[in-house]
């Protein structure tokens, strides 16, 4: 593996400060004096050196699409650096992109901190070879990843790419005109987008809810996201998935014994595995919340695997700082559709299921790589799971009442 793929490592973790660069050099460092060839990935221009907005937003964009191509042709592995307060959602999103293209990744972690009551987001762990784990110290990495390249499990990324992706990545052609619009879509899209309807005989395919689900406000927020697309068949992880069987008990004090570390590693496997089935398989489009002070972990793993996959993104953001606080956020801006009114989120999604003919646009899915598709066969049955056990899900998640699909109160 390490052999046919050059044996390229690419590093990526948050660069915005001296002391992460330099976090960044050790590990890289570190990989080649075993004898990997380790690069960084991430490195972006500085800021200062760029004098409008408009250019700092495309040089974020000129760095991913940088990035995209390197993962897609160059890359063999990914190490991702979780060391910060904070998991740069760059590089999470530059790690889940290499995950859904079939390549491992190794987590690097000797961070005391956890982002979730004692725990790191399910979303992130899930990326990683062997799942669930992380490697604490920096001279383990090498033989980490040589584990991993050795495993036989990952196979490599695939010379097909989805559509936007291999258009990030400078492979693909510009969208033809009958394309979905990018970056905010105006006034004439959204009442084309209002226009298009489903029948009971083609029906509109579900869609995924991807965001924030910490604290009460942002657990109403993604029910108005769905009321706003009629509480339809889509998926909104707290109210659908296994979350919403733990997330009343994040805060209990026995959350995190450690005699209870197999439990919640067989929760994480279940909301991962089922979470990735939801974008592969059942889901037709993804709408992401862009909005709070940082991008969430898990949606930023999750617009990545969809885009892999060739699953349409829908942005909501309604944060006029947003772009300028993030640059993933200012980078996916420049190539996907936004919305930034919760009422326009269905005529977002229309615009991207069906082309100004009324027809449904073809999906250009590549195949799933054979890591995706484990993951999506167990989370396959995961929600068969779920939907048996449905009668034992609470009426209320944080204190918030919880609207089932129709808009009805459970």
């Amino acid at each position: 593996m390490a052999e046919m793929r050059n044996g390229n490592i690419f590093v990526t973790g948050g660069a915005a400060g001296r002391a992460e660069r330099v976090e960044l050099d050790r590990v890289c460092d570190s990989l080649r004096r075993a004898g990997l060839s380790a690069e960084m990935l991430h490195s972006e221009q500085a800021e200062s050196d760029l004098h409008t907005e408009f250019q700092i937003f495309k040089n974020h964009y000129e760095c991913l699409a940088r990035d995209a191509s390197v993962i897609a042709n160059e890359c063999a592995g990914v190490v991702l650096c979780l060391n910060g307060r904070t998991p740069d959602e760059g590089a999470v999103f530059r790690a889940a992109l290499a995950y859904a293209l079939g390549l491992p990744v190794v987590l690097f972690k000797h961070d005391c901190r956890s982002a979730f009551h004692g725990q790191d987001n399910a979303m992130i762990t899930g990326l990683s070879w062997p799942q669930f784990e992380s490697v604490p110290r920096v001279e383990e990495l090498a033989a980490a990843i040589r584990r991993a390249l050795d495993s036989g499990a990952p196979e490599g990324a695939r010379a097909e790419l989805a559509p936007v992706i291999a258009r990030l990545a400078g492979q693909g052609a510009a969208p033809a005109g009958d394309a979905a619009p990018v970056g905010p879509l105006s006034e004439q899209d959204i009442a084309r987008g209002n226009g298009i309807t489903f029948t009971l005989d083609a029906p509109r395919p579900p869609v995924y809810l991807s965001g924030p689900l910490f604290s009460p406000a942002e657990v109403l927020e993604m029910q108005s996201m769905a009321s706003a697309l009629h509480n339809g068949p889509d998926f909104l992880p707290h109210r659908d998935g296994a979350e919403r069987f733990v997330m009343n008990q994040v805060d209990s004090p026995a959350a995190n014994l450690w005699f209870l570390s197999p439990v919640r590693q067989r929760i994480n496997r279940a909301i991962f595995d089922l979470d990735i089935y939801q974008i592969a398989q059942r889901c037709g489009v993804l709408v992401a919340n862009m909005n709070g002070r940082v991008p969430d972990d898990g949606m930023v793993v999750e617009t990545a695997v969809a885009l892999a996959l060739g699953v349409p993104v829908l942005l909501y953001v309604n944060d006029p700082d947003a772009a300028r606080r993030s640059p993933l956020v200012a980078a996916l801006g420049r190539l996907l559709p936004v919305v930034r009114d919760l009422d326009h989120v269905n005529a977002g999604v229309n615009l991207l299921l069906k082309d100004e003919e009324g027809r449904l646009r073809q999906s250009e899915r590549p195949s799933l790589p054979a890591n995706v598709a484990a993951v999506a066969a167990r989370g396959a049955r995961v929600w068969r799971f779920v939907q048996k056990m449905d009668f034992m899900k609470p009426a209320k998640v944080m204190g918030v009442p919880v609207a089932e699909p129709g808009g009805f109160l459970k």
